[in-house]
C-alpha cells in the first residue's frame, strides 16, 4: 500500500464517519441523549480503530 492509498483510505473512513455522525446528532429529536452520546463515541473509536488498521499495513516494496 503506497502513501497515496493510504491517504485516500484514511479521508474514505473518516468522510464515512462523518456523515455517520451527522445523522446521529440528527436522531437525537428521536432517541435519549445518553444513546446519541454513546453512538458518538463508539463512531469516533471506530474510526480510530480504522485508522490504525490502515496504517499498520505493510509498505508497497519499490522494486
Amino acid at each position: 500500500m503506497t502513501s497515496t492509498h493510504r491517504l485516500i483510505a484514511i479521508f474514505f473512513i473518516w468522510i464515512v464517519l462523518g456523515v455517520a455522525l451527522f445523522y446521529a446528532f440528527g436522531i437525537s429529536l428521536f432517541v435519549p441523549p445518553n444513546t446519541v452520546v454513546t453512538l458518538a463515541i463508539l463512531l469516533l473509536l471506530a474510526g480510530l480503530t480504522a485508522t490504525w488498521f490502515v496504517m499498520r499495513l505493510p509498505h508497497a516494496r519499490s522494486s
